[in-house]
């Protein structure tokens, strides 16, 4: 069977945004009530990232944190800029995934911190912040770099909470669960959530579906 195409890992969202790419979307949405460990004052901070001016937008993040090192939006937005750095000298592979550098190893446990925080997190202010879509990137950002068991992990826990998503977020999630899946050579799984994903109107899953069936094909004939 083909190995996918690398460019199909760079699909993978958050919250509706194309991570890495020009869609200067924020990542969580805006709480419009209080929730615990998450502020409604990193909107500069996102844009600076848009911006790609990291330093300002880091510095802005770092007084959030001093206040509360327990903002979940703030640990994802620290997180996320630090795997933009260490990826401009370690980029993206995954055939074979190599150990992380020490820069992506800390934008890694950044994201991780973030996503345990998430655990304890008020479930109405994560409906309302989209905020387990973090689960779906921090498995998106492991696709990318070939962990494909981390990459499940983190995938299967944003499906655990797919009804808190938006709709755009759950069908992106579902794109990356056949994706995955299609890496391990698992066909059954990956046609299951790519048929999901194609009846939530995936363009992608259309796509794929035919290419999977194939290799399902291929596979069965003695």
């Amino acid at each position: 069977m083909k190995r996918p195409q690398r460019s199909l890992v760079l699909t993978l969202l958050l919250a509706g945004t194309v991570l890495f790419a020009a869609c200067p979307e924020p990542a969580f949405a805006r709480a419009s009530r209080a929730c615990l460990h998450y502020s409604n004052a990193l909107g500069p901070a996102e844009t600076l990232k848009d911006q790609r001016d990291y330093p300002r937008a880091l510095a802005l993040i770092a007084q959030v944190l001093s206040r509360d090192p327990n903002d979940v939006r703030a640990l994802y937005l620290q997180g996320i800029i630090l795997y933009e750095l260490a990826n401009q000298v370690d980029p993206n592979h995954w055939n074979p995934p190599l150990p992380f550098s020490p820069k992506m190893k800390e934008a890694f446990d950044t994201l991780l911190r973030a996503a345990a925080l998430l655990q304890t997190f008020d479930p109405a202010c994560a409906r309302q912040t989209n905020a387990y879509s973090l689960f779906n990137t921090i498995g998106a950002l492991y696709l990318n770099r070939g962990y494909f068991p981390q990459s499940e992990q983190y995938l299967q826990a944003a499906y655990q909470k797919k009804d808190f998503l938006t709709p755009q977020t759950r069908t992106k999630l579902l794109d990356n669960l056949g994706l995955v899946y299609l890496a391990e050579k698992n066909l059954e799984l990956s046609l299951k959530y790519y048929q999901e994903g194609q009846a939530a109107g995936s363009t992608i899953a259309r796509t794929q579906i035919p290419a999977v069936l194939a290799a399902r094909r291929a596979r069965q004939r003695p």
